[in-house]
């Protein structure tokens, strides 16, 4: 299916919801190319894995003094994901429209970017997902007792023991995480997610085509979908308000 306007978008996700009576979460992907893959695992291997995990944990206290406690392994790989070090969790959100703001991130006016291709958002349903993944239906929180198998692995070189993908809720910590509605999936299995047989219950993919992201994104823009308040700090702030006064 296409998305050609916000109209579009919501169009689906409502007649979607009421068709299946179920949870939808949603990813925006710039390039309609890219893999449902954690950076992680496109990139670095589980050594590399455990030894960055660690490397965070050791240095981070020194530079904020707002950091999980010690054990709690689910806080350290959000604020470890929060600040881009490569992490088996992969992003999704809440809300299809904070994914179409990701899709359509080159064709906005604070991005020198040339869109080369059709961007996608991936819509997933995370109950069926977790179903598929002989656990049970329904949608856990990250720091809950199901996902800390697949959490733990991160921080043990030789702890391998489970297979597959879950699908968590955020733990919500920071304006960020609260503004864009912020859910994982956390994978222990490589190959990314479209790979796997039989996704037909629980992800779809909606192709966005290269000539109208522009116009989606101005489309965004005028409903409050900006870089301040999807990254809601001052850096942010400065930069949308200099690119919205030139």
């Amino acid at each position: 299916m296409k998305i050609e306007s916000i109209g579009d978008l919501t169009s689906f996700v409502k007649q979607k919801t009421i068709e299946t009576n179920k949870k939808w979460w949603f990813r925006g992907h710039a390039e309609s190319s890219w893999k449902l893959q954690p950076s992680l695992w496109r990139d670095y291997n589980k050594n590399q894995e455990s030894y960055m995990v660690h490397e965070f944990q050791f240095k981070a206290r020194t530079r904020t003094t707002n950091y999980p406690p010690e054990k709690d392994n689910s806080g350290w790989l959000s604020i470890m994901q929060h600040h881009g070090l490569p992490t088996r969790l992969l992003d999704w959100s809440k809300s299809p429209l904070v994914a179409l703001y990701f899709a359509t991130e080159y064709g906005q006016r604070h991005k020198k970017v040339t869109i080369k291709e059709d961007a996608c958002i991936w819509a997933i349903c995370p109950a069926e997902l977790n179903k598929y993944f002989n656990h049970e239906y329904l949608i856990y929180p990250l720091n809950g007792e199901r996902p800390s198998d697949f959490v733990k692995q991160a921080f043990y070189i030789d702890d391998d023991s489970n297979k597959g993908v879950i699908a968590v809720s955020s733990i919500e910590s920071n304006g960020r995480m609260l503004m864009q509605q912020s859910a994982f999936t956390v994978h222990s299995e490589h190959a990314p997610l479209e790979d796997v047989f039989k996704t037909d219950k629980w992800l779809i993919k909606l192709e966005i085509p290269q000539e109208l992201i522009p116009e989606i994104a101005i489309e965004l823009e005028i409903n409050g979908l900006t870089l301040s308040n999807i990254y809601p700090d001052l850096d942010n702030l400065a930069t949308e308000i200099k690119y919205l006064n030139k």
